[in-house]
């Protein structure tokens, strides 16, 4: 007996040790750790009582400490036992009533959709502000544009699209949680935004960053704050556009936090929509993330870095902080407030789909082991690799044996030298400065001032690996063309500069339209250059003078920075725009000769003699012939869309190649469209294209595979 009772100790004793750990796994039954995170945070909160004390004038840091008081406001809801809880919600609650009557949010639509989120989260704790929140909601559907959204609000920057997803999901969940309280709505509001739900919406699932004409940067992140939306809005008719949306999240909710926009907002929208549609093992390991970048004060930090969160430059280092830790906080504790227990009502979530895409199997020809890979380059016969610490192999392309000796480059490639490429004679990448290099960033009247260049163009001789030249780059954002005996370098934050590509002298800019955004070029085979930027065409001679200019319609504008929106078919000129048009024209006149309508933004376009190849924003791949037909078109496998940044795409003479930003690599037999790889890619990784061959570089591994012939 004594045996037995010993026995049965031991076994509860194990069991009261190992519960907390058990629970730990289970997201659903301990949301203790997030808990306690999140009250720590708020305590830091609580103690910025100076939050809204910023100069009007500084938009970004006005609106995120708006955006900050009220996520603590909702935060410290969801703590009523706190001590002093009356005292700190009386306060938070005159603080925000005010601007809240007034209209007085400088971050426009952001602030006013989280001011319904705390606004909703009071009422059901018993405080009613009808009057207030009534007064949101007009301000709200006051500020809906002609496509059915919102925009950034509150400020104006010129190249935002007019509707921004990110600010429509917070101001149509404000609007529909007004509704479920009680609160009078215009139904024609929601009509327009459903619309605009439903019209820009992709196959798989997902939403993009901006409007109808803005139809590109698919996201996760967007796509979960879309979900939370459509269900405060509680339509019955929206089921079909939620079902897809989740079966994307739920192939995808590692990538919530990841966008072009606030992570921390992201991370917010992502836990409230798996709020409503039940929790996700893989985002709640997000979250375990969100409380490992917690700082000792309570404060977060950035868990994407360099994100649009970390620039401090759009705002003041208290009110950035307090922005992204009250957001970060409300994310780990959501689950249980009673904004989600209204989202959960009104529909149950549907049981995760499968992915039925078909894989494609294709074996290496051969495999070598190789880490670091920055850059694949196809040479005649050989295959060029560059590595990160500077060593140059030449590997036999048939057989992936060595030709020669490894070279050490002189100058190594560093993180912005993901690619190498032939220009010439000469093997090209780009090379990061040392941190010893760089000067320290000045502050001038309390800006930070423009750093000083930190990249380095090398020009290496490819069997050598001697240094030809080297040229001082700020930007290379969107690449190096040659034309010629020239070198032409495009960037976001520069006209387009051109080298002399036997030597890198500086040639001078190249006439190009003014502007910062929409810049890309595309050169012909007999020297002409188009070139744009905001919303003109040029095209320059070969001795770069003015032949013809076109501006193009505010809704038709060119692509946003990145290259590719531009090719030649011959003698004519091919061109996307984010509308999803392609058009092509007559490269002596501009005169458009035909057009060509897709469903989503143009990401890229690619030509080979007979044929052109355009990736839409939404990963749907479309062959068309030289008049403007449509060959054949693949859409986007499941939850792998193209998005923000851009996918590559990369032809030989009969395959095309396909990468999206979130992983996974697609290689199409050109004739027919087949798929003939599909295989796991990592944006960061290299590839080459070369007639039948691929290479990949993937995981510590370089494999060749040979495509084949379809039969």
């Amino acid at each position: 007996m004594r045996v037995v009772v010993t026995a049965l100790a031991c076994f509860l004793a194990l069991v009261w040790l190992t519960a907390p750990l058990l629970a730990e796994k289970d997201p659903a039954k301990s949301p203790s750790r997030h808990r306690l995170a999140a009250q720590k945070t708020l305590a830091w909160l609580l103690a910025q009582d100076d939050l809204l004390n910023v100069d009007a004038s500084n938009g970004f840091a006005a609106g995120k400490a708006l955006c900050a008081v009220a996520m603590t406001g909702f935060l410290l809801e969801q703590f009523p036992e706190l001590d002093g809880f009356d005292r700190h919600r009386a306060r938070i609650h005159k603080q925000l009533a005010g601007r809240i009557r007034t209209g007085a949010a400088t971050q426009g639509t952001w602030s006013d959709g989280l001011f319904g989120l705390y606004l909703a989260e009071r009422h059901q704790r018993g405080k009613k502000d009808t009057a207030l929140f009534a007064t949101l909601v007009r301000r709200i559907e006051d500020g809906q544009n002609a496509d059915g959204g919102w925009g950034h609000g509150g400020f104006s920057i010129s190249f935002y699209p007019s509707t921004l997803i990110a600010a429509t999901n917070l101001s149509v969940l404000s609007l529909g949680l007004g509704q479920r309280l009680k609160q009078q709505t215009d139904g024609d509001v929601f009509k327009k935004a459903r619309r605009l739900y439903r019209d820009v919406q992709s196959a798989a699932g997902a939403w993009p960053y901006g409007g109808r004409p803005y139809r590109k940067g698919f996201e996760a992140g967007r796509t979960a704050g879309a979900v939370a939306a459509l269900r405060a809005l509680d339509n019955p008719n929206d089921a079909g556009l939620i079902a897809r949306a989740r079966r994307y999240l739920l192939a995808n909710a590692d990538r919530v936090p990841h966008g072009h926009a606030s992570p921390a907002l992201h991370v917010f929208s992502g836990a409230l929509a798996f709020a409503a549609l039940g929790r996700s093992p893989r985002f709640y390991a997000t979250l375990n993330d969100v409380c490992e970048h917690q700082r000792d004060d309570g404060t977060f930090r950035d868990i994407i870095a360099n994100s649009p969160d970390s620039l401090a430059i759009l705002g003041r280092t208290k009110q950035d902080r307090a922005y992204l830790s009250a957001l970060y906080a409300a994310a780990l504790v959501v689950h249980d407030s009673q904004v989600a227990k209204l989202l959960r009502k009104g529909g149950a979530a549907t049981d995760p789909i499968p992915d039925a895409g078909s894989t494609a199997a294709v074996r290496p020809v051969w495999t070598l082991a190789q880490h670091g890979v920055v850059g694949l380059v196809p040479r005649k016969n050989e295959l060029l690799i560059a590595t990160r610490d500077g060593t140059l192999r030449r590997m036999a392309a048939e057989t992936g044996t060595p030709v020669g000796k490894d070279v050490q480059i002189e100058l190594a490639p560093g993180h912005a030298g993901r690619a190498a490429w032939m220009a010439g004679d000469h093997l090209l990448f780009v090379a990061s400065k040392t941190r010893a290099q760089q000067r320290p960033v000045r502050i001038v009247n309390g800006v930070p001032s423009a750093p000083p260049p930190s990249l380095v163009l090398v020009a290496v001789d490819p069997v050598t690996g001697r240094t030809a030249w080297t040229a001082r780059v700020r930007s290379l954002a969107n690449g190096a063309t040659q034309a010629g005996d020239e070198l032409i370098l495009t960037s976001r934050v520069q006209p387009p500069r051109r080298l002399r590509l036997k030597d890198g002298t500086d040639l001078g800019p190249l006439p190009a339209p003014n502007g910062i955004v929409n810049r890309d070029l595309a050169i012909a085979s007999d020297g002409r250059i188009a070139v744009t930027g905001e919303s003109e065409l040029w095209m320059l001679s070969p001795t770069r003078e003015m032949l013809w200019r076109k501006k193009t319609r505010a809704r038709r504008r060119l692509l946003a920075p990145a290259k590719g929106a531009l090719a030649w078919l011959g003698k004519r000129l091919l061109e996307g725009t984010t509308s999803g048009q392609v058009r092509c024209r007559d490269s002596a006149t501009g005169r458009s000769i035909w057009k060509y309508q897709h469903r989503a933004a143009i990401d890229r376009i690619a030509t080979t003699a007979k044929r052109i190849l355009v990736l839409g924003a939404d990963g749907t791949l479309l062959c068309l012939d030289a008049a403007g037909a449509l060959v054949w078109q693949q859409d986007a496998p499941l939850g792998r869309e193209i998005g923000l940044p851009r996918g590559a795409l990369e032809l030989s003479a009969s395959h095309a190649a396909v990468v999206g930003p979130h992983g996974g690599l697609r290689v199409y037999n050109l004739k027919t469209g087949r798929l003939r790889a599909r295989l796991a890619f990592h944006p960061d990784d290299g590839f080459a294209l070369a007639g039948r061959r691929l290479y990949v570089a993937h995981g510590g591994n370089i494999a060749a595979y040979e495509l084949g012939k379809d039969r």
